[in-house]
């Protein structure tokens, strides 16, 4: 992946589709070979992007971390 590139887990809509964002990132670890840590790192980019105030960015993040370090 090129440097400072943020990649993320996108999801179009379940009901037209028939896909789910656990489904999808069960297929990146099985299929694409991804790890743990590039998956909460996908997770925690995405949220970094996201059209939201850096408060709630800060907040989502934080339970991110929380959960992925086992500690939520």
């Amino acid at each position: 992946m090129p440097k400072g590139m943020k990649a993320t887990v996108n999801l179009a809509d379940p009901a037209y589709v028939c896909a789910y964002m656990n489904s999808n990132f069960i297929a990146l670890q099985e299929e694409g070979d991804c790890s743990i840590v590039e998956l909460v790192q996908m997770s925690s980019d995405a949220f970094e992007i996201a059209w939201l105030e850096d408060t709630q960015k800060r907040a989502y993040l934080s339970v991110l971390d929380s959960y992925a370090t086992g500690s939520a």
